[in-house]
């Protein structure tokens, strides 16, 4: 009886754990989609559209409006314009450049403006991702939370306690989310790397 329960208790936790993360990341996508279709619905109501169209009209604009700042990004202008925006006003917004680095990362753009790092604190090694680099060599970390690791706590620190991993940040960051695991191998491409040098 009591093999029966464990199983049923395990079987059962085992489909939480993989339905509830699924729809609590539908519900953010919804979410999301419903708060820019908002921005977006005054203007159906003035087009001839009928009302059960507005959420489709809505997701269509969205996507057009994305593709023009994306072109107009292409250009000497837009670029200058779009990387002002982007240092002066969008990146004082806290976490603003974690979640832009992560969704580059998410669509396949390999490009990333941090690289993967084991910082000394104190006694221990932690994760962090190097954002700046200083002229006189310290470097700007952010050390991420976890398992949210939108939040964390940025250091400056010097070269001697800044240890850069070369492992894609997605591989890094999946390990924040996950409390951890897969840290393993982030230790085993450090090990790696210092061993190449020794040699």
């Amino acid at each position: 009886m009591h093999a029966i329960l464990s199983f049923v208790k395990r079987t059962l936790l085992g489909g939480v754990l993989v339905l509830l993360p699924a729809y609590l990341a539908v519900l953010l996508l919804l979410k999301g989609i419903q708060g820019l279709t908002a921005l977006v619905k005054p203007l159906a109501n003035h087009l001839p559209i009928e009302r059960e169209h507005h959420t489709i009209f809505a997701i269509v604009l969205i996507i057009v409006v994305s593709f023009l700042i994306g072109l107009a990004l292409q250009t000497w202008p837009g670029k200058r314009i779009g990387n002002w925006f982007t240092t002066e006003v969008l990146g004082r917004i806290p976490g603003y450049s974690v979640i832009r680095s992560v969704m580059r990362r998410s669509f396949g753009d390999d490009s990333s403006e941090f690289q993967v790092a084991f910082v000394e604190i104190e006694e221990a090694l932690v994760v962090g991702f190097v954002v700046e680099e200083h002229a006189d060599g310290r470097y700007t970390v952010f050390v991420p939370a976890s398992p949210t690791p939108f939040s964390g706590a940025v250091y400056v620190l010097t070269p001697e306690r800044v240890h850069i991993v070369d492992v894609p940040f997605m591989q890094a960051f999946q390990a924040m989310t996950k409390w951890g695991t897969g840290t393993r191998t982030l230790i085993q491409a450090l090990e790696k790397q210092r061993a190449a040098k020794a040699a």
